[in-house]
């Protein structure tokens, strides 16, 4: 058992944030393929639902925004020179943890009323 992962909220904040991240630089299909098992194994070693993992992974590749190079909508915003790196990262970021906040409280909130149980 991996001693700083046994909490399953751990594991959905470093899932979710590595993920967030990846996604900023590589595909959000080649991120979710690396990081998905990763996770399950964790998940199963700790003795969590698989589904956490999925949904935390799948739900936090799609918050790309911040670098021009995350997503063509960004790029194309940057590559029209109208806007400053600076005026698209420093809103892009505020964006990003306010994306992943919203995650967390829907982990938190939403997801028992699905049936998906975090805890044990």
């Amino acid at each position: 058992v991996v001693p700083h992962l046994s909490s399953p909220w751990a594991l959905i904040v470093i899932l979710s944030l590595m993920t967030m991240a990846l996604t900023e630089a590589l595909s959000n299909a080649a991120v979710v393929a690396i990081v998905v098992p990763i996770g399950l194994s964790i998940a199963t070693t700790v003795g969590m639902d698989p589904r956490v993992v999925v949904y935390a992974v799948a739900s936090a590749s799609s918050m790309n925004y911040v670098l021009p190079m995350s997503t063509p909508a960004v790029a194309i915003a940057y590559s029209s020179g109208y806007l400053k790196i600076r005026e698209v990262i420093v809103p892009a970021s505020i964006m990003w943890v306010i994306s992943w906040v919203t995650l967390m409280l829907t982990a938190k909130f939403w997801w028992p009323l699905l049936g998906v149980k975090i805890g044990q």
